[in-house]
């Protein structure tokens, strides 16, 4: 977003992140929650902005803020900044005494917040993606800006997923139970900000951090507890086209993330050099292993086949030999033992018609938003930016 502004210096980009990194390092809270102490900054008529304006408030004021507050439970001084952002958007105020029309304002006013709950997270995507990549201005702005917004990425990527998988599996809130149209609108925007949740992890393991046993484990855990995003607690109100292909598109994400984790790129000096990557940790591998070959429908077929391949570097190691070997007569199993190797058996699997391999490759490549930019454009996809090299690189190679 912020390389759409004309003109744009480096140290503007850095001032405009440094008032908001509070806000985009929080995603389960981006707008915080009311507190006693923003009540106080609100009543006193006098409230200081993060850029260091000050902002006065009368007594409407406070009523649109209180009500954005609780209608939101966004916290008061942030409710005060959507109220202003809202304005300044060409949102109308309406008349405090007319309830109807006040009640229009909120749906107005959740409508907006819920646009800048997905911009926070289009933010966050755009920085982790240009870091690293090139001499251009936002490349440079994110090197500074993502250690100040993120200063503790696996702690974050933890919350990431814990809130990815409240979404996922969370109930529809009391206040809308009686209103199916409400309802609905809460769902789908829960299923946005799920799609744009898995950009992010997805940008955060492609190039900005090395994922560890723990955390390779936690992100199996989340992907694969989820139906890779598909086992949905508010399935009843997602049956609508846009629905179905945000569920579908979740699929391709964790997709992946799933076979990111793995580190091809990386795989054979990860083998004599662990480090600080899934590999390092024996216990967590046979985590990864047992969740992967416990899970054999067609839509984890590339993950399944990407750890046969895995296993397979393994097999070939003289290092790695008698832990492939403790794998391969691991009781969790699912495949006969029939003498060949286990990762052999992996891939008799996998290029066996039934297990789908083949038809989900096609399907990803020809029909998913993901990698086809005239199908996102078609179905107005909300994904940050169909079609990346990083995308392709995985599945089909650049």
């Amino acid at each position: 977003m912020l390389i759409q502004i004309d003109n744009i210096q480096s140290n503007q980009a850095m001032y405009y992140l440094a008032c908001r990194k509070g806000q985009l390092g929080d995603i389960e809270n981006t707008f915080g929650l009311p507190s006693d102490v923003s009540k106080k900054k609100i009543e006193s008529g006098s409230v200081a902005l993060l850029d260091g304006s000050t902002l006065q408030t009368n007594t409407t004021d406070k009523e649109y803020v209180y009500a954005i507050s609780n209608e939101l439970n966004v916290d008061q001084v942030q409710a005060l900044y959507l109220l202003r952002s809202y304005i300044l958007s060409g949102g109308v105020l309406p008349a405090a005494s007319d309830t109807s029309i006040t009640q229009e304002f909120l749906e107005a006013i959740t409508f907006f917040y819920r646009t800048e709950r997905l911009a926070a997270l289009r933010i966050v995507i755009s920085l982790l993606r240009a870091h690293g990549n090139s001499d251009d201005l936002l490349p440079r702005v994110a090197v500074e800006a993502i250690p100040q917004i993120l200063p503790d990425i696996p702690k974050f990527v933890e919350t990431l997923l814990s809130g990815y998988t409240r979404r996922v599996k969370g109930s529809v809130p009391d206040k809308f139970r009686n209103n199916p149209k409400a309802a609905a609108l809460w769902a789908k925007q829960n299923l946005k900000e799920q799609l744009l949740m898995l950009e992010v992890l997805f940008w955060t393991m492609w190039g900005y951090m090395a994922c560890t046993g723990p955390l390779a484990v936690k992100i199996f855990e989340a992907a694969y507890s989820t139906g890779l995003g598909f086992s949905q607690a508010n399935a009843m109100l997602l049956s609508d086209e846009e629905s179905l292909q945000l569920q579908h598109d979740l699929i391709a994400l964790w997709i992946l993330v799933t076979i990111e984790v793995m580190e091809f790129e990386n795989l054979t000096e990860a083998l004599n050099n662990p480090g600080m990557t899934y590999l390092a940790s024996n216990d967590c591998i046979k985590r990864l292993h047992e969740l992967i070959l416990s899970h054999t429908d067609s839509q984890y077929a590339c993950t399944y086949l990407a750890w046969a391949f895995v296993l397979s570097r393994l097999s070939n190691n003289p290092a790695w030999a008698p832990f492939y070997e403790s794998l391969s007569a691991s009781d969790s199993l699912q495949i006969s033992a029939n003498g060949k190797p286990i990762h052999l058996q992996m891939l008799q699997t996998c290029l066996n018609p039934d297990a789908g391999l083949f038809q989900l490759i096609l399907s990803l490549l020809t029909k998913s938003p993901v990698f086809v930019t005239a199908v996102a454009w078609r179905t107005g996809s909300w994904l940050s930016e169909p079609n990346v090299i990083a995308f392709r690189s995985l599945i089909r190679g650049r």
